[in-house]
C-alpha cells in the first residue's frame, strides 16, 4: 500500500452530483471514490493501482436501515476513503480520508450546497479545523487550532507567497471582545497586524530559498504563559505564548537550514490566534538573518524591532506612551525609507501613515498635521492612487473619530460634525472610486444617510456598492440593508436555527399573529430594560395575539443563553453562529443588514412587515393600533 501526500484539488461539486446523487443511489466504483482528493495538504493512504482491484465498496446504511453512503475498504478491510449523506437529500455532504485505516481528515459541507466550507484534520493528523466561508477551498477562519500548527501554517503561507493564508491566522475583534480586552490594546494589535504585511515580504526578500519547495523541519518548544487581567487593563487573563522559532530547509541548489519567528499568539477557546507577522529579528540564528540585512537598514530595523518590543508593555490606558510610541514608529520609518532596497515603500507608507493616525487620535495636533502633509504630498506625487486614498482615509477617520465618539458633545455639535463626515465621505468616494478603502466610505455612508432618516440616499449608496464592489466584504452587508430598506408593506422572510435546540423556525408558522422581530446581543446594555418591556407587552397583549421573535447576533450561543437565564421572556428565540464567529455578520444579521442593536421589526397578521425601524418604547401604541 502506498502513502501518498494528497494533491491540492478543490472537490468539485457538480462531480459530487453527477456520481453520488442518481436517483437510484447507485454504488460508486472504487475508482470512483478515489477520484476526490482532499482540497488540503494531508498524508493519507492511497492503494497502488495493482491494489485497486482488491478494494471494496461498501454500503453505509442508518439505524432504520436505509442507505446514507459508502465506505471503501482495502483488501485488510481497513477504510480508505468514506462518503455519507448526514441529513438525506440524497447528496454527499461528508467525506473523510483514512491513514493506515484511521480517520486523518474530512471535509464538511454544512450548508448542504454540494460545496465543503469545513475541512479538520483528525487524530495522526492533528486537531485543525477550518472553515472557508467562501467555499473555494481556501481557509479564512480557524476553529481549532494548536500553537505548532499555527506556526507551520505560517511556513507554509511564506513558502506559498500566500498573505490571506497568513491573515487567516491572527486574531479577530470578535476574538478579543470575547477575551473583554481593553478597546486601547485591541487598537494596539490591530496596528501590529496591518504592519504584518510588510513584515511577510520583507522575510521573503531576505531568504531566496524560502519558496514552494522549502521543506519544513520543525518548530520549537515553548510554554504558554498566563498574563494577569490587571497588567493590561482587561477583565480576564490571558493565556500567551512568545514567538516559536521554525526550522526549514532552504530550496535551491545550496540547501540551507535557516530559522524564522512566528510571532506572538493568544489562546481564544480551542485556538491559537497570531497577533503579529513573521520575522527574522530575534531568531534562534539572528548572525544568519543579519547577514541577509541590508546593512544601511540593519541598525533602523534593530531599533524598530527593540521599539515593538517595548511597545507590547505599554499600558492601553496611557495615553501619553501609545503616543509617544506612534510618533517614535513613525520617525523611525521615516529614516528607513530613503535607504530600503527591498521595494517595500509602499508597505512603510502605509505604517507610518497608520501611526501618525493613531497618534493623531490621542488629540496630538502636530501628529495630525504631519498626517495631513504626507497626505498632500502623496496626492499630488500619485493623484488617484489607492496609497494616496489610504493616507486621506484615515486622515479623516482621525480627525472625525475622536469627535463622532465624544459622549460629551451637545446634540446641535454632534449633528454638524456628522454632517461634515458625511460631505468629506462624499468627495473622497467621488475623488477615489475605486480605491480599497471606497466600499468602506460608501458603507459609512449609507448608514450615516439611514441613521438621519434619509432612507433613499442610503438605498442609493449600497445599490452602489452591490453594483461596483461586488466581490468585497461590504456588499453582502449592502444588499441586507436594501432588502431591510424596502421591507414595510413586503413579507419577512425569517427562517433558521432556534436558540439551544437546533429545530428550524420559519416566520410564516406565525401568520395570523401580530409579531414583533427582536435583533439583539447580551452585551448592549438596553436590552435587559427592553426585555422587561415585552414581558409587560406579553402579559397585556399576549391573549390578543401579540408574539415575540428574539433573534440573538450574540458571537457565542453561550452568551445569549446566560443573559437569557437572568432575564427570561417566553419568545421563539432564534440563534446562528457566524462562519467568522462574530455575531453581527452572522447570517440572520447579514440577510437585512443589520448594523446597529437592538433592531426591531413588527410584523402583521398577513406576514408583512409594518413598520422596520421601531423603538421597544414605541412598541405599544404601534400594537394597539394593529390589534
Amino acid at each position: 500500500m502506498a502513502r501518498t501526500t494528497a494533491l491540492k484539488a478543490l472537490v468539485c461539486g457538480c462531480l459530487l452530483l453527477c456520481v453520488f446523487t442518481s436517483p437510484a443511489w447507485a454504488d460508486p466504483t472504487a475508482a470512483q471514490m478515489l477520484s476526490f482528493k482532499p482540497s488540503q495538504d494531508v498524508h493519507i493512504t492511497t492503494p497502488t493501482a495493482d491494489e485497486l482491484a482488491t478494494c471494496e465498496v461498501q454500503a453505509v446504511k442508518n439505524a432504520k436501515g436505509n442507505k446514507i453512503g459508502w465506505l471503501l475498504l482495502d483488501a485488510k478491510k481497513q477504510p480508505l476513503r468514506g462518503f455519507i449523506d448526514s441529513n438525506g437529500d440524497n447528496k454527499i455532504d461528508i467525506w473523510s480520508y483514512y491513514k493506515d485505516g484511521v480517520e486523518v481528515y474530512r471535509e464538511v459541507d454544512s450548508n448542504f450546497n454540494g460545496r465543503p466550507d469545513q475541512f479538520r484534520w483528525l487524530n495522526s493528523a492533528g486537531m485543525k479545523w477550518g472553515i472557508s466561508t467562501k467555499e473555494d477551498g481556501k481557509i479564512d477562519v480557524w476553529r481549532m487550532i494548536s500553537s505548532e500548527e499555527v506556526a507551520q501554517e505560517i511556513f507554509l503561507a511564506l513558502s506559498a507567497r500566500d498573505l490571506a493564508r497568513l491573515e487567516a491566522l491572527f486574531i479577530s475583534e470578535s476574538d478579543m471582545r470575547a477575551l473583554k480586552m481593553p478597546a486601547a490594546e485591541i487598537d494596539r494589535i490591530g496596528k501590529q497586524q496591518k504592519q504584518a504585511a510588510a513584515k511577510f515580504q520583507a522575510v521573503l526578500a531576505k531568504i531566496p530559498g524560502l519558496d514552494i519547495k522549502a521543506k519544513f523541519l520543525r518548530v520549537e518548544a515553548i510554554g504558554p504563559t498566563c498574563i494577569p487581567s490587571e497588567s493590561f487593563g482587561g477583565e480576564q487573563d490571558v493565556i500567551k505564548t512568545g514567538s516559536r522559532a521554525i526550522l526549514f530547509e532552504t530550496a535551491g541548489p545550496k540547501k540551507a537550514e535557516e530559522w524564522i519567528q512566528s510571532g506572538e499568539m493568544i489562546q481564544v477557546g480551542l485556538a491559537w490566534r497570531l497577533i503579529e507577522g513573521p520575522d527574522l529579528q530575534n531568531g534562534n540564528n539572528p548572525q544568519a538573518a543579519a547577514n541577509q540585512d541590508n546593512l544601511k537598514m540593519r541598525p533602523f530595523l534593530e531599533k524598530l524591532a527593540k521599539l515593538d518590543d517595548d511597545g507590547r508593555n505599554i499600558n492601553p490606558n496611557d495615553k501619553d506612551g501609545i503616543r509617544k510610541y506612534n510618533i517614535e514608529r513613525a520617525d523611525l520609518i521615516e529614516k528607513i525609507l530613503p535607504v530600503d532596497e527591498t521595494k517595500n515603500s509602499e508597505s512603510w507608507t502605509k505604517q507610518i501613515i497608520d501611526n501618525l493616525s493613531a497618534a493623531a487620535q490621542t488629540e496630538h495636533a502636530p501628529s495630525l498635521q504631519r498626517l495631513k502633509q504626507w497626505h498632500e504630498d502623496l496626492e499630488r506625487k500619485l493623484p488617484g492612487t489607492s496609497l494616496a486614498a489610504y493616507a486621506v482615509f484615515r486622515e479623516l477617520s482621525a480627525i472625525y473619530g475622536p469627535q463622532l465618539n465624544n459622549p460629551k458633545l451637545a446634540p446641535k455639535e454632534f449633528a454638524k460634525i456628522q454632517e461634515e463626515w458625511h460631505e468629506k465621505l462624499a468627495k473622497f468616494v467621488q475623488t477615489y472610486s475605486t480605491a480599497d478603502d471606497t466600499p468602506d466610505a460608501l458603507r459609512q455612508l449609507a448608514m450615516n444617510a439611514e441613521f438621519n432618516g434619509k432612507d433613499e440616499e442610503a438605498k442609493r449608496w449600497n445599490e452602489h456598492i452591490v453594483k461596483h464592489f461586488a466581490t468585497h466584504h461590504s456588499a453582502e452587508g449592502a444588499k441586507g440593508a436594501l432588502n431591510r430598506l424596502n421591507l414595510v408593506g413586503n413579507q419577512l422572510e425569517l427562517s433558521g436555527p432556534q436558540l439551544g435546540s437546533g429545530e428550524n423556525f420559519n416566520i410564516t408558522k406565525l401568520k395570523g399573529k401580530l409579531v414583533a422581530v427582536y435583533y439583539w446581543a447580551s452585551n448592549v446594555d438596553v436590552c435587559e430594560r427592553d426585555f422587561d418591556t415585552f414581558r409587560r407587552l406579553q402579559k397585556d397583549y399576549g391573549a390578543k395575539g401579540f408574539e415575540l421573535v428574539c433573534v440573538s447576533l450574540d458571537d457565542k450561543a453561550e452568551d445569549a443563553t446566560k443573559f437569557l437565564q437572568r432575564n427570561k421572556v417566553q419568545s421563539i428565540h432564534l440563534f446562528q453562529a457566524a462562519k467568522d464567529g462574530v455575531g453581527i455578520s452572522s447570517p440572520f444579521a447579514v440577510q437585512y443588514g443589520i448594523n446597529g442593536l437592538p433592531t426591531l421589526f413588527l410584523v402583521g397578521r398577513d406576514g408583512k412587515v409594518i413598520n422596520r425601524s421601531l423603538q421597544v418604547g414605541e412598541l405599544e401604541p404601534e400594537l394597539k393600533k394593529a390589534l
